[in-house]
C-alpha cells in the first residue's frame, strides 16, 4: 500500500509517536547515562577528548542527546523535510524490489506466521486468567449490537461473503470432487426422483409448452399441405 501511494506518512507517524515516548522514558535515560559513563571511563584513559568527560561531565550530554534525537523525529514526521524526502525515495526504491523478491516474501510471511502464533498465545494466556464473567458480558454486547444493528449485519454478511468467495475460488477441484461424490453416492432411480422434486414443474411446464408449439407448427404444416394441394390440384 505504501508503494502504491507513494507515501510512508502514517508509518512515519506512527513510529514517530512511539519513538519520543521511548525517548523520556526512564529505562531509555539509564541506558543513555550508563553509556555516558562507559563512554567516560574510555576516553579518560589519556585521549584527547579527555577534558570533556572530566568529573562526570558526560551525564550532562544526555539531555542534549535526547534533543537532537526529537529534531530528528521531527523531521521524520514532517512530509516536506529534507530527510523525510531523501528517507522515502530510499524505502520506495527498495520496497519496489522486495515486492517482486521471493525470498523476502517468505521470509515476511514467516514473520507474520510467528507474529499471529505470539499474539493468539497471548490470547490465551489472557483468557485463563481474566474473569469468564467479563468476557461473556463483552461478547453479549457484541452480539446484541449486531443483531440489533443493520449496517453491522451487512457488513458481516459482506465479509463472509467475500471469505466463502475467496476459499471457494482456491478450492474448485475439491468442490467438484465433493459434488460429484454426493452424485455418485444416490440410486439411479433415488437421483432422478430427487431431481423431479427439485426441477418438477419446470419440465411440466416444458411439456406443456412443447405440446402446444408442436401442435400449433403441425396445424401451420397441415394448412401450409391443403393449401398447396388445391393450388396444384
Amino acid at each position: 500500500k505504501a508503494v502504491a501511494n507513494g507515501s510512508f506518512n502514517g508509518i512515519w507517524q506512527l513510529l514517530t509517536q512511539e519513538a519520543k515516548q521511548i525517548l523520556h522514558k526512564p529505562e531509555f535515560t539509564a541506558l543513555l547515562e550508563g553509556l555516558a559513563q562507559m563512554a567516560e571511563e574510555e576516553y579518560n584513559k589519556d585521549s584527547l577528548l579527555r577534558n570533556l568527560f572530566v568529573s562526570g561531565q558526560a551525564a550532562k550530554l544526555v539531555p542534549l542527546f535526547v534533543q537532537e534525537l526529537e529534531k530528528a523525529l521531527d523531521a521524520l514526521a514532517d512530509p516536506a523535510s529534507e530527510l523525510r524526502r531523501q528517507l522515502d525515495n530510499w524505502l520506495l526504491a527498495r520496497m519496489e524490489d522486495y515486492r517482486h523478491d521471493i525470498a523476502f516474501a517468505d521470509w515476511l510471511n514467516s514473520k507474520l506466521s510467528q507474529l499471529v502464533t505470539a499474539k493468539a498465545l497471548a490470547f490465551k494466556e489472557l483468557l485463563q486468567t481474566q474473569d469468564v464473567d467479563i468476557l461473556l458480558t463483552l461478547l453479549q454486547k457484541r452480539l446484541q449490537l449486531l443483531a440489533d444493528s443493520d449496517t453491522e449485519q451487512s457488513r458481516l454478511d459482506g465479509a463472509l461473503k467475500e471469505l466463502l468467495l475467496q476459499a471457494l475460488s482456491m478450492q474448485h477441484d475439491t468442490v467438484y470432487d465433493l459434488v460429484l461424490a454426493k452424485l455418485h453416492s444416490y440410486d439411479r432411480d433415488v437421483l432422478i426422483a430427487k431431481m423431479e422434486q427439485r426441477v418438477g414443474d419446470d419440465l411440466q411446464n416444458i411439456r406443456k409448452s412443447g405440446t402446444c408449439i408442436g401442435g400449433l407448427m403441425g396445424a401451420v404444416l397441415f394448412i401450409i399441405a391443403t393449401m398447396g394441394e388445391r393450388l396444384v390440384g
